[in-house]
């Protein structure tokens, strides 16, 4: 069974916000995450974050939550690595 993939409005004006190539290829791994939430390459957070994944897309990250039992995927931050942690740190989601 698929996942229903949300993006949380600052998620969305983040993906908006990004390099046009940049954004296509978040676009294609978000949708992705759909069929398999938890794909190679993506790793659980630790920390305060515990609880959260994270996804790489070149230079930038995808931090989005898994609610398996609601089939949802929640995107709460998309940024540049060097950024995209402490955005999602101080994001709800």
């Amino acid at each position: 069974m698929s996942h229903e993939v949300l993006l949380l409005p600052p998620a969305r004006k983040d993906l908006l916000g990004l390099p046009r190539k940049t954004r296509e290829l978040a676009l294609q791994h978000l949708r992705a995450l759909s069929a398999d939430p938890r794909p190679p390459g993506s790793e659980p957070m630790a920390g305060d974050q515990r609880g959260r994944w994270k996804l790489r897309v070149g230079d930038y990250r995808v931090v989005y939550a898994i609610e398996d039992q609601a089939l949802i995927v929640e995107v709460i931050a998309i940024a540049h690595r060097s950024r995209a942690y402490g955005i999602a740190a101080r994001r709800r989601g």
